[in-house]
């Protein structure tokens, strides 16, 4: 099974990479396939690429399932 994890983009640079928050750190993502992606938004991350940008309501309602599956 494949996840995707919703993760806040910190900075967008100008080259389709974006600097997101992650756990205490942050990492380099590709938003190659996301156009118009801004800072402070949330994008679903897998595989090191962003996939679609999220409502923060809907990041963080994912955010929370994932953690109820991780808690059992």
């Amino acid at each position: 099974m494949c996840v995707g994890v919703p993760l806040k983009v910190i900075k967008v640079n100008n080259d389709n990479t974006a600097l997101v928050s992650i756990g205490d750190g942050n990492i380099q993502i590709s938003t190659i396939f996301t156009e118009d992606v801004k800072e402070g938004d949330y994008v679903l991350v897998h595989a090191g690429f962003a996939l679609r940008i999220l409502t923060e309501e809907h990041a963080l309602e994912i955010r929370n399932l994932i953690k109820e599956i991780q808690d059992e």
